[in-house]
């Protein structure tokens, strides 16, 4: 039967190879076109058919295809349909010989020059290259060699600066992480290359976009987690300065970065102690949780200096927020709902979540948060009340040090000064600390913190011991250490 490309499906209508690839060299651009849509769609779903029904034309097939995708690359056209196809011979039981006709012909260094093209190349095009990439370097360490050694890892990060959509970001992401966590590399100087570059690229002063940074450190959270297994050779050096930069990540007001470098630090600190990192991350995390006290002393203070001026020196429960019977001290939204939903979280607040999820805190680790200045950035931070979520992580940062510590109470009296620690002391009972928490007690202790105060010590003191007082039977607030269970009378 002859065959000509005007026909529904040649590849369906039981026509010989040869007449197809007769009707190939005869075809105009947008019948060759059809005709690659049409042997995508026949092969891309049952591979082992491309052998059995091409059998020996299946290699002068694929030297047409091949042709045609240098040449329409060349003259500025699509090219993604002639690499679906290439990608398919790529996958059949001939793939080595395909590979091999393919490095002949110089389709790797094609491929890098399409990817490191800007504005004269389509995304799509951009995204299907780095799809075909991907497909060669994992087939063989030659071609992983070949392309690392061709400058391929420096022209994925700088296609990555660019403004690509997230879809091609993260086939970019995937090739260099593919690199970076080969088992047993032919050349472990290139894993070690794509690991840098995956930590360069979610720095955060890279220009990369954000969606980027978080794709590139979710890749190189799991190659570090798995670098124990028995068959990874080399990583990056695991030492302080790698955890700096992780740490510095948290800046990012981005939640899936927040959430990767948390979990890598945890990984370092409880996972890998032989490492020793646990000291230096703890360090910084807890000068980002201090930092809190700095960033908002200016703002706190021209409040202060307000309230001041239109108020008597001393602190009343009125100006404080209302009754002491009233226990809303977070802000509220004009939705109703916790301020805390809708705004981001602050540095302080995101290193203090990681502070948490250093579960099992040991003794040495709260020591240290401790010995740091912790609790005076964490009490400072459940002072605030922009951020409802804020205030729960900082509450839960304090129990954790504080059910830890066999010196609790000596602990926050030495933050708080013993006035207005006794105001918080209303009874021991079994070890656990109670104490009243009301609008007018997070007013003193903030101010306290913050030392820049309208009140004296005294006077805070004198404000804190009447709201203790003041709670009655039939309205108990009953605050935990953890400074939040509430219970409210009928």
């Amino acid at each position: 039967m002859v065959c000509s490309p005007r026909r529904s499906n040649v590849f369906e209508a039981g026509c010989r190879v040869p007449d197809i690839v007769h009707a190939w060299d005869k075809a105009s651009r947008a019948e060759r076109a059809r005709i690659l849509h049409e042997f995508t769609a026949r092969f891309s779903a049952a591979v082992p058919l491309l052998d059995d029904e091409l059998g020996s034309w299946s290699s002068l097939l694929f030297t047409r295809f091949t042709t045609a995708w240098r040449l329409s690359y060349s003259l500025g056209t699509s090219v993604t349909p002639h690499m679906l196809a290439i990608r398919l011979f790529l996958r059949s039981a001939q793939s080595q010989r395909f590979l091999d006709e393919l490095l002949a012909i110089g389709g790797l260094h094609t491929l890098l020059d399409l990817i490191s093209q800007e504005a004269e190349v389509i995304e799509r095009d951009k995204r299907q290259a780095l799809v075909l990439l991907r497909a060669l370097v994992g087939m063989s360490d030659q071609v992983c060699n070949l392309f690392c050694q061709a400058d391929g890892l420096r022209l994925c990060r700088r296609a990555l600066m660019a403004n690509l959509g997230e879809r091609t970001q993260a086939r970019a992401i995937d090739l260099i992480a593919d690199i970076a966590g080969r088992p047993s590399p032919a050349n472990p100087r290139h894993q070690l290359d794509a690991q840098e570059t995956l930590l360069l690229l979610c720095a955060p002063l890279s220009k990369s976009p954000v969606s980027c940074k978080a794709l590139a450190l979710r890749a190189l959270a799991q190659v570090v987690m798995e670098s124990r297994h028995p068959r990874r050779t080399r990583t990056i050096p695991l030492d302080e300065r790698f955890a700096g930069r992780i740490v510095a990540m948290m800046s990012l007001d981005h939640q899936q970065i927040h959430a990767q470098a948390s979990a890598l630090l945890v990984h370092l600190c409880n996972s890998r102690p032989e490492l020793m990192l646990t000291d230096v991350i703890i360090g910084a995390l807890v000068n980002i949780v201090n930092a809190e006290i700095v960033l908002s002393a200016s703002s706190s203070s021209a409040a202060a200096s307000s309230a001041a001026s239109s108020s008597p020196s001393s602190v009343t429960l009125s100006e404080a927020g209302g009754a002491v019977g009233h226990t809303g001290a977070l802000d509220k939204s004009p939705t109703g709902k916790d301020s805390g939903a809708f705004a981001s979280l602050s540095p302080g607040a995101r290193a203090a979540r990681t502070l948490t999820d250093l579960q099992p805190l040991t003794l040495s680790a709260a020591t240290l948060m401790v010995d740091r200045g912790v609790l005076r950035g964490l009490t400072h931070m459940y002072c605030n009340l922009q951020s409802y979520e804020a205030q729960q992580i900082a509450n839960q940062a304090l129990q954790a040090l504080l059910h830890v510590l066999p010196d609790r109470e000596d602990a926050l009296r030495d933050l708080m000064g013993p006035d207005i620690f006794a105001a918080f002391s209303k009874r021991l009972q079994g070890g656990q600390l109670y104490r009243v928490f009301t609008d007018a007690n997070r007013r003193a202790v903030r101010e306290a913190i913050l030392g820049h105060g309208p009140t004296t010590t005294a006077s805070l003191a004198a404000t804190t011991t009447a709201a203790v007082a003041a709670a009655s039977p039939a309205a108990p607030q009953d605050f935990r250490y953890g400074f939040v269970a509430t219970r409210r009378g009928s």
